[in-house]
């Protein structure tokens, strides 16, 4: 606020509001419109109906490359291509299970769906499970006893490889662990077939063993083999419903958690770490993504399950709902976790969005801000605070650089929209959205199984209404907290005020704590409707709401003229 001294004119302070950011008096309420980087406001974009999917999505992917624009979404017990701009779905291939909790991940290239049940990766028009990259689980095994192990198993696959060097001649190799089947025996580099009766080799019938000829000094023997079911449980990983990739390039990995494990993650190994050659020489039918026996994390005691997990640079931010932690990655086969802020983590998977630096969640008594470390600020906002309750979901809107986040139970149908660069919050209403998405940076919402997006070359919310098509004006407000001009115990009246709106027109209106209120229509295109001037070039709407000792004031945008809020200047008398 800038005093004034300007006796003349019984002029005592005067408050200047630009940008519309959390002020120390409050916060202002923005309903249905958003802040541009330079501080001012304009009303939000229209949404339009767009098309319906085939069932209400259990998991939705960003595209990207080729597909940048659209979403792979999974709905009911299918993958589709939607792309919002054309309006259209396609069917991509048939999935596992219809229902429940599932997600949908990128790495290396390639799709892959993780829905509680297995892990399926796209290709050739169908999803097929995920046979993953085969360990070489022993290298240089003496073939009488167990060596080291040199590669764990991998999570995702009971097969594993050993490789024995012999010292002298032998009958037989152990294999350390209980083996259901040998799909494949070779010998110096010559596969030998299971009926060759030169070269006979058998799994003993304990699984434990292979007996063979006679074995030559020098001899090099490689097995591919099947663990047997009650050895290993690989349900651990495939269990799980939730995934995100960490990291970039060659250096990606994924992290699965909510599973039968709630209180693990399972990290795969990074891309450059498996050699994908050598597993495709030894099984054309194996895959590529390893996630060490090794890999598996327990979060804190155990206690708490992971709620949910952020990329947030080449790092994550892992959630609790009692906790966030930063996991860092190297070249070890865990991620390093540290805590980053005890007591605030987050209730619901889908309830926080990265962005650029950090994320917004919605946590236990509030709408939380988390930087790249984890540490963690609570918006002061009390709307915030009671709309935190209900959110389901949150998406990051790059164009604008925004977060924003659903409560589909809200009575209003808003979407909370925190600005990461002002650090402000406004609600877009009557959207009734129950899951936001975004298409490389445009922004949907599903209603239901009915898909919309939001334009900016749209200034109305456009969708069927059973009848045709109903065209609705989006409006927007922006209302002042109370203040007093740092006179809270002099009695003072409203002198003028001075708006900065460009290029269209607004209502301005004025509360007083005693309850008089008034209003003014600002003309952008003359400034001629209840408005005398003052300065040069500068329009002075009247607004006389008599004595008071705080007020508040909003400005309304109420017709298609779209202009820009730069701010306003009030000033006090005596």
């Amino acid at each position: 606020m800038k005093k004034c001294d300007n006796s003349s004119r019984a002029v005592i302070a005067e408050r200047c509001d630009k940008g519309f950011a959390p002020a120390n008096d409050g916060n202002f309420i923005l309903e249905n419109m958003r802040i541009l980087p330079n501080g001012s406001a304009v009303v939000r974009d229209g949404f339009a109906y767009k098309c319906d999917l085939p069932a209400v999505p259990r998991a939705v992917l960003e595209g990207a490359g080729d597909t940048r624009g659209k979403l792979y979404v999974l709905a009911a017990n299918a993958l589709y291509l939607v792309d919002p701009d054309a309006g259209s779905t396609e069917k991509l291939a048939d999935s596992v299970a219809s229902a429940g909790k599932a997600a949908i991940f990128r790495l290396g290239g390639k799709i892959y769906v993780l829905d509680g049940g297995e892990l399926l990766r796209l290709g050739n028009g169908s999803l097929t499970v995920e046979a993953g990259d085969i360990p070489l689980y022993g290298r240089n095994w003496d073939p009488l006893s167990r060596g080291a192990i040199n590669e764990p198993m991998n999570l995702l696959s009971r097969k594993i490889r050993i490789h024995y060097r012999v010292n002298e001649q032998g009958f037989r190799l152990l294999s350390g662990i209980k083996l259901a089947s040998v799909e494949r025996f070779e010998l110096n580099g010559k596969v030998i077939p299971a009926d060759d009766t030169t070269n006979r080799w058998l799994l003993d019938g304990t699984g434990m063993f292979i007996t063979t000829n006679a074995l030559s000094a020098d001899d090099s023997v490689l097995i591919c083999a099947t663990v047997a079911a009650d050895a290993f449980d690989r349900t651990v990983l495939t269990s799980c419903t939730g995934a995100v990739t960490a990291g970039g390039g060659a250096a990606a990995r994924v992290c699965c958690f909510d599973g039968t494990e709630p209180a693990e993650i399972f990290t795969s190994a990074p891309l450059d770490a498996v050699d994908i050659a050598e597993a495709r020489r030894v099984s054309a039918s194996s895959g590529e993504l390893y996630f060490p026996e090794d890999g598996r994390t327990q979060v804190g005691d155990g206690g708490e399950a992971v709620n949910d997990i952020l990329p947030c640079g080449g790092d994550a931010l892992l959630f609790t709902s009692r906790a966030a932690m930063r996991m860092t990655f190297s070249k070890s086969r865990t991620p390093a976790l540290s805590p980053a802020a005890d007591g605030v983590g987050i209730a619901l998977r889908g309830a926080a969005a990265g962005y650029p630096g950090g994320a917004v969640g919605a946590c236990d008594g509030g709408i939380f801000v988390f930087n790249g470390a984890g540490a963690a600020e609570r918006l002061p906002d009390r709307a915030a605070r009671d709309y935190a309750v209900g959110v389901t979901s949150a998406a990051y809107c790059r164009g604008a650089d925004e977060v924003w986040l659903c409560a589909p139970d809200d009575s209003r149908g808003r979407l909370l929209v925190f600005n990461t660069a002002s650090r402000s919050i406004s609600f877009f209403t009557d959207i009734f959205a129950d899951r936001i998405l975004s298409a490389n940076g445009r922004m949907c919402f599903t209603r239901g199984c009915s898909l919309y997006t939001f334009d900016t070359a749209l200034i109305y919310d456009t969708e069927p209404d059973g009848t045709g098509t109903r065209r609705t004006l989006v409006t927007g407000s922006i209302d002042s907290p109370f203040f007093d001009f740092d006179y809270p115990a002099k009695r003072k009246r409203l002198h003028s005020a001075r708006p900065d709106i460009r290029g269209g027109n607004a209502v301005i209106s004025a509360v007083a704590d005693t309850g008089r209120v008034a209003s003014a229509f600002f003309d952008g295109a003359s400034c001629t409707s209840g408005i005398h001037r003052g300065a040069p070039g500068i329009a002075t709407v009247k607004l006389n709401i008599g004595a008071f000792h705080i007020m508040r004031y909003r400005i309304g945008v109420t017709d298609a003229s779209r202009p820009r809020i730069v701010g306003i200047t009030l000033a006090a008398r005596r």
